[in-house]
């Protein structure tokens, strides 16, 4: 019987995935036969989580990058590439942090902060990576948004909710332009997420308690094993989809 969840000849690149929800996908997917490709700007928290890894068992590569600037990117891709031999899957999780300054003044560059990381950063990678996909006539491209792009966030910022809004229009667009290349291209929005920045913030938690059917924060790698259903063979026919979590508006919002 086939295992639709087995990634052993498969690459993945996990954006900002020294930590958090980033972290725990690049974990899964290298639980499940992957060999991940760990980014983020620190080169030493690169290391870190590569050798963590390493160390139970599993394949993983690191190679630090800013994926707001193109130049970096376009080097993150051709180092997968030669050190891995081919790209099957990208993760744009990498974004900026909004909850680190809860209720910090937006403005210009606050927004452009935002938007660098969150869309330049989304829009750079996803493009580059396609075209390498596009030769191997295949692939999968799964970015992270949030519940602020479509709900609007007290605690996120109106700059990152904007950032993150703009990161469903690139989904809805990415999928339509390579879809005849056989790329799938789709988005999650996560609930809420228990994470190492967010356990101790109480407004969060009474906005799961209020908003979540299932009335708790979720956890990473709940976010994980979405991502991986939608770059396996099962999901083969879905595309520029944004999968809601934990019974937020719906399972699948309309764009």
């Amino acid at each position: 019987m086939r295992d639709f969840l087995d990634f052993s000849d498969k690459v993945v690149l996990v954006t900002g995935s020294t930590r958090n929800i980033g972290k725990a996908i690049a974990e899964l997917f290298a639980e499940h036969g992957a060999t991940v490709i760990i980014n983020s700007r620190n080169g030493g928290d690169v290391k870190r989580v590569v050798d963590d890894i390493r160390a139970r068992g599993y394949r993983a590569e690191g190679v630090a990058a800013d994926v707001g600037n193109e130049g970096e990117v376009l080097a993150l891709i051709e180092q997968t590439i030669k050190t891995a031999g081919h790209l099957d899957i990208v993760i744009n999780n990498a974004a900026s942090r909004p909850f680190e300054n809860i209720g910090a003044a937006v403005n210009e560059t606050s927004l452009r902060d935002a938007l660098k990381i969150n869309v330049a950063g989304a829009f750079n990678v996803a493009r580059i990576a396609a075209e390498t996909m596009k030769e191997q006539k295949g692939g999968s491209i799964i970015n992270i948004s949030s519940t602020a792009a479509v709900d609007g966030s007290d605690i996120a910022g109106l700059d990152y909710g904007v950032s993150k809004g703009a990161t469903l229009a690139l989904t809805r667009g990415l999928a339509r332009q390579f879809g005849d290349s056989g790329i799938r291209v789709n988005a999650v929005i996560p609930r809420f997420v228990q994470t190492e920045r967010k356990r101790n913030v109480d407004e969060l938690l009474e906005v799961a308690t209020r908003s979540s059917f299932l009335k708790r924060l979720s956890l990473p790698r709940e976010v994980a094993s979405v991502c991986l259903f939608l770059a396996s063979d099962m999901a083969s026919y879905v595309t520029g989809e944004v999968i809601a979590l934990g019974g937020f508006l719906k399972p699948t919002i309309d764009l």
